[in-house]
């Protein structure tokens, strides 16, 4: 009993830096609703498998599910639209999902920037990032990718739909010993090949990324994905790595994705980026942690 108080105590103390934090930045906190309707979510979210999701009907026959993701519950809280402007909120709630016949619930707290032009939502989110880093003083390592680089691959490759479909299962499973041999009996020719090996290896400089796409001829293909990443060269007290092989099991991404590992720790400890809020016709940008793995690694 007297760890788990332990446990409460020091969780409670986690959530009022974070709360004071988003407050000094101008973000209002919300309670996201802990239903979000079945067909809407499964709108969002086409690629992911609903069998651990928690299901159940309301009066009227509506069927709901218990939010295993917060973006979406955030957007039915607010009702929010791009006519109505800039708007910053923080959530600190749960999430649910089944998992061998047991109800698994994790709390986040989340940074949501609505409405944020590019890239100057980048610069915001970094900025953001800087000051959790402050406030925490965290050894973290930054991996960051992009959505729009998968399709942009694709598309070059002239990739037909069974191709597409192994080429994401190679990246999505880190199998890249078996990426290079397949690469080389799809026909492509060397500066595409190169240019797929440039891009699916981590780099930690983005001028020397820059240097190679401009040597494959391939720069201006890739300008605005690089401009997209690009504030991130100002994370301070993170090693930032650039690595486009990095993917996410969410739809909703649209631009810049990131995940961030403490040193002490192999699990992610932040995860985020920007995205698209389908039924609202907009965009936002932000990221979500957990505060048990925060109380891990932050002592």
């Amino acid at each position: 009993m007297a760890t788990w108080l332990q446990q409460q105590s020091r969780q409670t103390e986690l959530f009022k830096t974070l709360l004071s934090m988003a407050e000094g930045l101008d973000y209002t906190l919300i309670e996201p609703p802990y239903f979000i309707d079945y067909d809407d979510f499964r709108n969002d979210q086409p690629l992911n498998d609903p069998k651990d999701w928690i299901k159940l009907s309301n009066p009227e026959g509506r069927l709901l599910v218990l939010r295993p993701d917060l973006t979406t519950s955030v957007m039915d809280q607010l009702q929010w639209k791009p006519s109505d402007g800039p708007l910053k909120v923080s959530y600190y709630a749960s999430t649910f999902y089944q998992d061998k016949e047991r109800l698994e619930a994790k709390k986040e707290f989340g940074f949501e920037f609505f409405n944020a032009p590019r890239p100057e939502g980048e610069r915001h989110l970094v900025s953001t990032l800087n000051q959790f880093n402050q406030t925490f003083n965290l050894a973290l390592i930054c991996e960051v990718s992009h959505a729009q680089v998968l399709p942009l691959i694709v598309s070059l490759a002239g990739f037909n739909s069974e191709q597409s479909a192994t080429f994401k299962t190679l990246l999505k499973t880190k199998a890249f010993d078996q990426l290079k041999p397949w690469l080389l009996n799809q026909n492509l020719s060397t500066s595409l090949e190169s240019l797929i090996e440039t891009l699916t290896e981590p780099n930690s400089s983005l001028l020397t990324l820059k240097n190679k796409l401009n040597g494959l001829g391939y720069l201006d293909r890739f300008e605005s994905i690089l401009k997209s990443v690009e504030p991130f060269e100002s994370f301070q007290s993170a090693t930032v790595v650039f690595d486009f092989s990095g993917m996410s099991t969410w739809s909703y991404y649209s631009g810049v994705m990131f995940q961030i590992y403490a040193l002490n720790s192999p699990k992610v400890l932040i995860k985020g980026g920007r995205y698209v809020v389908k039924r609202m016709n907009g965009e936002a940008i932000g990221f979500s942690l957990t505060l048990d793995d925060l109380m891990e690694v932050s002592g």
